[in-house]
């Protein structure tokens, strides 16, 4: 009777902690300065507009937790600044005017190594392409602070033994 009353409470207590699935996942934070302007016809203002737009929407997609960034820091302190926000990546570039719209050069750099860990250039012509472009870097800041967590997961299923014939009748 002992038994079957510890099997009763095994299953009961302990089958709803196997169906848990634990979450592996951090959420990094990540701030978005202001791009820089290569041609003269880009104002400064236009630039911080199109750093809020990525930033907003990197933030919409709940992937990332967006850090505002101090307002006037120098491209040469974006490192350290970062590092003192408590910030894992951060988002620079530059704009360049081209035709009717801009090119734009992204760079996301890790703040543990201070390295560009990617970067893309693409061209824009509207306010909408420049939210998908936060989108996109929202999905590779939580792919990249996440790699070491696919690894963890359910092992594959152990081979069973290969049956043999009996040596009996």
């Amino acid at each position: 009777m002992r038994r079957l009353i510890a099997v009763v409470l095994v299953a009961v207590l302990g089958l709803p902690l196997l169906a848990a699935t634990p979450e592996f996942s951090v959420k990094p934070r990540a701030i978005v300065y202001p791009f820089t302007a290569t041609g003269s016809s880009v104002d400064r203002e236009a630039s911080s507009r199109l750093a809020t737009i990525i930033a907003t929407e990197m933030a919409n997609t709940g992937l990332v937790t967006v850090i505002p960034p101090p307002p006037g820091t120098e491209r040469k302190d974006y490192l350290s600044v970062a590092r003192a926000q408590n910030a894992d990546y951060y988002v620079a570039g530059f704009i360049s005017p081209l035709g009717n719209g801009i090119s734009l050069v992204e760079q996301l750099v890790s703040t543990t190594t201070g390295i560009v860990i990617f970067s893309q250039s693409t061209q824009l012509n509207t306010y909408n392409e420049a939210a998908a472009q936060g989108d996109d870097l929202a999905q590779f800041v939580a792919h990249h602070a996440n790699r070491a967590f696919a690894s963890i997961g359910t092992p594959p299923p152990q081979s069973s033994p290969t049956p043999a014939p009996s040596s009996g009748p």
